[in-house]
């Protein structure tokens, strides 16, 4: 607490005695807007999830909410221009919370989410082809613990998909929460499931196939961790075996929410840190070998929040970050004089951690993107949920 409170009164002397050096380090990059439109419109619509298919469209999923004030699925197409082909819903009874996607091949793809249907938990996975037609639509519960999905992908061997779940055992018990891997054949049934955790609490996030298995990012609070929370990285084989796990992370709350891999065969993980950089809460990115082995970290941001929900490449060795930065208009008392409370984050790094670009936009209410693209060169698609009258799905092109 008493790091932070520093660290805003030094931001206010430096806003009062060099603002404008200061204003240009924190908008070093001008966004600039080339089609920008909301989705929803008096209903409520929100986006969990999206990805990027080989032929070039984005399946973006989230709910949308029913008649009877429940939420359902919502499944968006859209092409490179970042163009509605097709929004469906799919009613069903109880509350449908997707949480992600992933493209399967032979044209199908994969959705995992939660589900609630009166003091009943579970989750479920829905597999769609790709003009949108429901295929199937199955829930699997589990009566000793809150299971929390997490991230799904194509497993490595078949034709099935290896799903990444939280579980929180149900009180009383005292046991931590751990995560589990699931691997389903194509019709989604079950063929294996291991659990990873230790002596406290561990989350799963995202999940990247390894060619010989899988590697989970999440977060850990358990013993050999330097924080409170750190990145968490496991690695396990085809069959789900556990080959090693390692922590990341400094003295205070570090968590991972998406690892993508690169081209020279490392993986670099985005989330946000307490431990370093330059606010409360800043991104943090880290870039790691396939033996675990640390080769660089990168915060982003500056004395406001950010934090990084997304990550893709960007072509010539080069990716992008998206998530969100809180809108500071300081006056000379450090008061906040911005009515906006989010705008989409942008950054763009190199391979080896450099910052490129960094900047934000919007302005139209509360503003937090979950998904980005580069549809061209240096043209970039971005899916966001924007918070102005209702909540909406904000779709937006800029370079």
């Amino acid at each position: 607490m008493k790091k932070n409170c520093l660290k805003h009164i030094l931001y206010i002397l430096l806003i009062i005695f060099i603002a404008p050096v200061v204003s240009n380090a924190q908008n070093g990059y001008k966004v600039s807007i080339l089609s920008e439109y909301t989705h929803g419109k008096n209903i409520r619509h929100e986006v969990y999830s999206a990805i990027s298919t080989s032929e070039g469209y984005v399946f973006a999923i989230g709910s949308v909410s029913s008649e009877d004030n429940e939420d359902n699925v919502l499944l968006v197409k859209l092409d490179k221009s970042g163009k509605i082909l097709f929004s469906k819903n799919y009613p069903r009874k109880g509350n449908q919370t997707p949480v992600f996607i992933s493209d399967i091949g032979n044209g199908e793809l994969v959705i995992i989410g939660n589900q609630e249907q009166g003091a009943n938990r579970s989750f479920f996975i829905q597999k769609f082809n790709t003009a949108g037609k429901d295929i199937f639509f199955k829930q699997y519960s589990n009566r000793n613990a809150i299971v929390q999905a997490a991230t799904v992908i194509k497993s490595n061997e078949g034709d099935g998909y290896i799903a990444g779940l939280t579980i929180i055992p149900i009180q009383p018990t005292s046991k931590p929460s751990n995560i589990l891997l699931i691997n389903f054949d194509n019709q989604g049934n079950e063929i294996w499931k291991k659990d990873f955790g230790g002596s406290e609490n561990e989350e799963i996030s995202d999940i990247v196939a390894t060619g010989d298995g899988y590697l989970t990012a999440g977060s850990s609070d358990s013993q050999g961790t330097k924080g409170r929370w750190d990145f968490w990285v496991l690695k396990c084989d085809n069959k789900g075996n556990k080959i090693w796990s390692k922590h990341y992370g400094g003295g205070d709350t570090d968590k991972a929410h998406c690892i993508i891999a690169t081209k020279d065969k490392h993986y670099i993980l985005a989330g946000y840190t307490y431990s370093y950089g330059e606010g409360s809460l800043d991104g943090w990115l880290l870039k790691i070998d396939g033996s675990g082995k640390q080769i660089w970290t990168q915060t982003v941001g500056d004395i406001s929040i950010d934090e990084i929900t997304h990550i893709a490449p960007a072509g010539d060795g080069k990716y992008v970050a998206t998530g969100y930065t809180d809108v500071w208009i300081l006056d000379e008392e450090g008061n906040n004089l911005s009515e906006d409370s989010n705008d989409i984050l942008f950054t763009v790094f190199e391979d080896s951690g450099k910052i490129l670009h960094h900047g934000h936009f919007g302005g139209m209410g509360n503003q937090q993107s979950t998904f980005i693209k580069m549809i061209e060169k240096d043209v970039y698609m971005s899916i966001a949920n924007v918070q102005n009258n209702s909540l909406d799905i904000l779709i937006t092109t800029f370079k």
